[in-house]
């Protein structure tokens, strides 16, 4: 068991108890000689925050061009993502290490697993539940829109989007225009209701959506404004409430690009500053910050916890590469299945889908 170390750089708080859960060796640029570099952690309820960048190692290689939208398939025991660029989805077999690509009739937005093992796919402006077809990248998949989404406004398209615990689909939009303005809106898709708006306010690029544990509070971001903000929720009647700020940005200039809730309730977020690269942020329930860690990766575009009891944090590069980010103790909330199990026989009748007209 380690021990706790005094921090020699916290000098005003004695009292804070530091582990050093890791160490790497750094060359001193006057000396020349290697030194030992120590990755320190507090523990999660106290507020402050990593002070160097935590180990991050590469999983599998780059796939693509434009990926996002990280999803872990606990069933399939694999992750998948979606490349724009490509107009395709990705998936990575944890056990034999393998990477798979599926061809798509358009550019993929965002997706969510199904509770059927189908895919939710968000592309551009329709849902469509999609039966993937294994075996090679010119097959197309059978593919059924489900919903058009804003079909008259060629302004915007489908942007981020996560499941909320009732299993029910929560999206939002974006604009294109390269100088844009907050017309992008929020929606809750279900095969009970349909295609329902959420009365929350308009944004540049809807991003970061998650929820917590129990599913009354939902957590949305503006991308570009770097700013978390948090609501009641009420998955039965989509309907939201009291919406407010949650967490500000840690720095100008910073674009939130995804957000995940752990086991605690903690909100975990992708900051991308375009100077100086991505961050690692923590929050608790509060909006207090716990953890803001610098990643030396590059570039990320999206969060996932995987495995058996979401212990690990993995990102997406925009490139498509895998890297897990190396954290102590971190138990992650898994993903709830969109549910399409109400879908009939007779309402699902698959056909591979040509592209369709419009934006990408």
């Amino acid at each position: 068991m380690l021990k706790p170390h005094s921090c020699p750089d916290r000098r005003g708080h004695p009292d804070f108890a530091w582990l050093a859960h890791k160490m790497a060796w750094q060359r001193s640029a006057e000396t020349g000689y290697r030194r030992p570099i120590f990755f320190y952690r507090l523990a999660m309820d106290h507020p402050d925050f990593f002070h160097a960048s935590p180990p991050i190692t590469t999983i599998a290689p780059p796939s693509g061009r434009l990926c996002h939208c990280l999803r872990w398939d606990a069933a399939g025991d694999r992750l998948w993502w979606a490349d724009a660029a490509g107009d395709a989805l990705h998936a990575w077999h944890e056990r034999d290490g393998h990477g798979y690509r599926q061809a798509l009739p358009d550019a993929p937005q965002l997706l969510a697993c199904c509770a059927s093992g189908r895919m939710l796919i968000g592309m551009s402006k329709r849902l469509c539940l999609a039966e993937l077809r294994p075996g090679g990248r010119r097959q197309a998949p059978f593919v059924r829109t489900l919903a058009m989404i804003d079909a008259a406004d060629q302004r915007t398209v489908i942007a981020g989007g996560r499941t909320d615990r009732a299993g029910n689909f929560v999206f939002g939009t974006r604009n294109l225009a390269p100088a844009p303005r907050a017309i992008g809106s929020f929606f809750q898709f279900s095969r009970q209701h349909g295609l329902r708006r959420l009365a929350l306010p308009t944004v540049v690029q809807a991003s970061a959506i998650c929820f917590t544990g129990d599913g009354s509070r939902m957590f949305f971001a503006d991308a570009p404004g770097g700013m978390l903000w948090q609501c009641d929720y009420d998955a039965a009647r989509a309907a939201v409430g009291q919406v407010r700020p949650f967490a500000p940005p840690a720095a100008a200039g910073m674009t939130v690009h995804d957000a995940l809730v752990d086991h605690d309730d903690r909100v975990w977020s992708l900051l991308v500053d375009a100077n100086d690269g991505p961050l690692l942020a923590c929050h608790d329930h509060r909006g207090g910050r716990r953890v803001l860690a610098r990643l030396a990766c590059g570039s990320a575009t999206s969060l996932a916890f995987a495995g058996p009891g979401g212990e690990r944090l993995l990102l997406l590069a925009r490139e498509g590469s895998l890297r897990e980010v190396t954290l102590p103790a971190l138990r992650g909330l898994a993903e709830v299945p969109f549910d399409d199990r109400r879908y009939s026989k007779r309402e699902l009748r698959f056909q591979p889908n040509p592209r369709p007209p419009g934006p990408r």
